[in-house]
């Protein structure tokens, strides 16, 4: 009865060794996507705020360093009531985040 109960819970050819190949190739796919997503950031950080579809994206709440993430560092920041991130190098009417303590407040994104 023993054997019946193990061969039922305990898939045949299932071995701890299996296990680790997995995480092994886990950890190896992982590192491969941290390293394609660098070079991504690299290569598109200047570029990456004009994609509207990064701008929905945001969301109130978020961190700076979450809209870091998101659309890169902003072309210039202007600290008045509200910290505001403009991503539009001469605009201040669109492309546009505000922070109040660190936090997103609101934003106006819009490239076209």
């Amino acid at each position: 009865m023993l054997i019946l109960l193990l061969a039922f819970f305990c898939p045949s050819g299932h071995s701890l060794a299996d296990d680790d190949a997995l995480a092994a190739r886990v950890a190896e796919l992982e590192a491969r996507l941290e390293k394609v997503e660098q070079l991504l950031d690299e290569q598109y950080s200047d570029d990456r705020w004009k994609d509207n579809v990064l701008w929905s994206r945001i969301k109130t709440g978020m961190s700076e360093s979450d809209v870091r993430k998101i659309l890169g560092d902003p072309a210039r920041k202007e600290q008045a009531v509200f910290m505001t991130w403009y991503y539009h190098e001469k605009s201040n009417v669109h492309s546009y985040v505000w922070f109040d303590e660190g936090k997103v407040l609101g934003w106006e994104g819009r490239f076209k």
